[in-house]
């Protein structure tokens, strides 16, 4: 239940952020949001987060996910970021 206060902090602070985290800024950044950090820790550790993103990310190889965004409309693969208007077009032809 605290995905989108993490998502907040973490694009919050995206500029001052390195791409791999210290135990220290995960503790401070986890805590911001009201996470406990051992049990993320735990989690993290476990086998079932290991196979559950393995198996997404088969998934997505699988239908040729190379990146993120990758979006399917209709079963056509919309790559990157997508502007309003394109947005619009898409939806419009729906």
């Amino acid at each position: 239940g605290k995905y989108w206060a993490l998502h907040d902090i973490f694009f919050a602070n995206r500029d001052v952020l390195s791409s791999k985290l210290s135990e220290t800024d995960a503790k401070n950044l986890l805590g911001q949001a009201g996470v406990d950090f051992e049990q993320v820790k735990k989690c993290l550790a476990g086998n079932q987060v290991k196979t559950e993103i393995n198996r997404d990310y088969a998934t997505g190889f699988k239908y040729g996910v190379r990146g993120t965004p990758t979006f399917f409309i209709n079963g056509q693969k919309v790559e990157g970021v997508i502007t309003f208007e394109d947005w619009e077009k898409f939806l419009g032809a729906l």
